[in-house]
């Protein structure tokens, strides 16, 4: 209810229309006849439907409203005096982990995370894994009041590059990369071989029976020639 008093300074009878404003856009109106000298009270009511604070006015005064949400009813049980219901489930991620954070072309990655009930009553919640912004895998866990479980996820590129990763608000990424090259297998040492030494025996015995037969020779030709008469 907003009210406001008309009063008539004058001497004679006269009419005045009341304005009422709410937030500049006129709402209602009234008109009053006042005699000289005398007053009147004129009164409106309004109802507003939306929380919030709004400015009233009529002629140069001023003031406002505020409504308010309505509360909200009190609970059957706490009506009764029984226990209180239990909050319904809610989940949370938590422990996002990237497996291993380098591979090459085509490896594999392993992407993991914590789900964890922290509501009071059991309930179902899909996890949903996307790369670069686009769903991968989703995987649907059922967990009791304070339970969690952790969920894994295996994805592999061929590309080369970054790759970013996220389950829920949690985000990380992992980067493919190129294969080191490959390196030649080593070769084993060949052996040693080992010396001959039967060859290398002959081969001595030939070259000493030879230089026998050599030294034979020259004192045999020396021999000779020593007992040719002179001429």
């Amino acid at each position: 209810t907003v009210s406001v008093t008309v009063a008539n300074t004058g001497d004679l009878t006269g009419t005045y229309e009341v304005n009422l404003m709410i937030d500049d856009i006129q709402s209602q109106t009234e008109e009053v006849t006042v005699q000289g000298a005398d007053s009147e009270t004129v009164s409106f009511s309004i109802s507003l439907e939306t929380a919030g604070i709004y400015a009233v006015s009529i002629g140069d005064l001023t003031g406002q409203i505020e409504v308010m949400a309505p509360a909200a009813p009190p609970t059957p049980s706490a009506v009764a005096g029984l226990p209180p219901t239990p909050a319904p489930a809610s989940f949370a991620i938590s422990d996002l982990t990237i497996t291993p954070s380098k591979v090459e072309s085509a490896g594999q990655v392993t992407i993991s995370a914590l789900v964890a009930n922290t509501g009071g009553m059991e309930g179902s919640y899909t996890v949903i894994l996307q790369v670069n912004g686009i769903e991968e895998a989703r995987e649907e866990v059922t967990l009791g009041a304070d339970k969690s479980k952790k969920v894994a996820f295996t994805v592999a590129r061929d590309a080369e590059g970054s790759y970013s990763v996220s389950i829920d608000d949690k985000t990380g990424q992992f980067d493919v990369i190129a294969p080191a090259p490959s390196m030649p297998a080593p070769t084993d040492a060949l052996p040693t071989p080992l010396p001959n030494w039967g060859l290398i025996g002959g081969i001595l015995a030939g070259c000493l029976i030879v230089a026998g037969g050599l030294l034979a020779y020259f004192f045999v030709w020396r021999k000779r020639k020593a007992s040719r008469p002179s001429v």
